[in-house]
């Protein structure tokens, strides 16, 4: 199964310490370059990121049809 997120889901489990749900529901995530931006901004409150950029299972993939993307057809 593909499964594409946006910041929220990612965000919100990784706040309270259960992204692994992610993983353990859908194998690999894709998420916009745009969204990990995002997600990396959150260690400017001090949290530990490092765990968007070490993951194997979240993929971070280009959107090369912005238009197609914001309104919600892959």
């Amino acid at each position: 199964m593909i499964v594409v997120s946006d910041t929220s889901p990612v965000s919100n489990l990784f706040i309270i310490g259960r992204l692994e749900l992610l993983h353990l529901l859908f194998g690999d995530v894709i998420i916009p370059s745009e969204v990990h931006h995002e997600l990396l901004r959150l260690g400017k409150s001090g949290l530990d990121v490092s765990v968007f950029q070490n993951s194997e299972w979240i993929k971070i993939q280009s959107c090369s049809n912005h238009q197609a993307w914001t309104q919600g057809c892959f």
